[in-house]
């Protein structure tokens, strides 16, 4: 399909829509979010649009993730230590100068500045009692905003 083509279809008859939407936030009702949604449930859908879509969001992270690994808390009151890290995939190109995170009112509201850690990769460590979901800005040529959250899930394996 050309890029005349898809100017043509309406974004009714696309198999994957993006909707943005505005004023979804809670506190100044500003921020907006890009929506995802399949027009059919995904079984139906064609398994090459799904991978399309796969190394589209890869692409337009710069090929790079915010993953977090669990750790027995230190702090007296947090259930967890959480490590986050911007990860690349195989495809990531540029290498990620720096990385900042957001983790909510728990945190104070602030920003933390990443540390680049012994296998290379820019990250935070922190301590949580309940999953929270996280922001990280990273720089690489241009500014990337990723979100993740951080459940406890995986906290079956630390006992």
């Amino acid at each position: 399909m050309t890029g005349a083509d898809q100017a043509e279809t309406s974004p009714s008859d696309q198999p994957i829509r993006v909707e943005v939407q505005q004023s979804l936030g809670t506190t100044l009702g500003l921020a907006p979010v890009a929506v995802t949604r399949l027009a059919e449930p995904m079984l139906s859908t064609d398994p090459l649009l799904l991978r399309d879509f796969r190394s589209a969001r890869k692409a337009a992270q710069h090929g790079h993730f915010l993953t977090h690994v669990l750790n027995p808390a230190k702090a007296p009151g947090q259930l967890y230590s959480v490590v986050l890290r911007v990860t690349p995939d195989k495809s990531a190109i540029e290498k990620v100068r720096s990385a900042s995170f957001f983790f909510g009112k728990y945190w104070g509201n602030r920003v933390f500045e990443g540390q680049r850690g012994v296998d290379g990769r820019l990250g935070i460590v922190t301590e949580a009692y309940g999953p929270f979901l996280a922001l990280c800005e990273f720089e690489s040529g241009c500014r990337v905003l990723l979100d993740h959250y951080c459940d406890f899930d995986m906290a079956e394996l630390l006992r």
